[in-house]
């Protein structure tokens, strides 16, 4: 495919709906005995309640780690990161569970970068892998 098609790829994933990104994961899952929906969403989809879970889960794995960091913890400025408008996630939940009780997540960004030879292609960003402490 030549760069031009990889580019429109990746500003097309950078424009799909909430509903387009869920197509694309299949849900609900069984895994080891337990059933799990997997939801993609943008940032703006989020629910209240799923951004404070998704914010609860990162606060609980990170907080020490980034206090003991150089960058330090500024929870403003990681929300605005974390949530920003090109941010996609998956949450992983109970399937039997309300929309908010989300057990982890990933948080990724479609982009496009120059290669080394100067063309323009889509990556594909994980910014976040986090699991709840309560299924480790």
């Amino acid at each position: 495919m030549d760069a031009i098609a990889e580019a429109n790829k990746a500003r097309s994933a950078r424009k799909a709906t909430a509903g387009q990104l869920q197509d694309t994961v299949e849900s609900p899952r069984v895994l080891k005995g337990s059933a799990y929906v997997f939801e993609a969403r943008k940032a703006s989809s989020l629910s209240a309640a799923q951004r404070n879970a998704v914010w609860d889960i990162f606060a609980d794995n990170m907080r020490q780690s980034y206090t003991a960091s150089s960058f330090g913890w500024d929870p403003p400025q990681k929300k605005r990161e974390m949530f920003h408008t090109q941010a996609r996630f998956v949450l992983a939940r109970p399937a039997e569970s309300k929309d908010a009780d989300v057990l982890a997540f990933s948080t990724f960004r479609f982009e496009s970068e120059e290669n080394v030879d100067g063309v323009e292609e889509p990556v594909l960003y994980c910014y976040e892998l986090q699991v709840s402490r309560r299924v480790k």
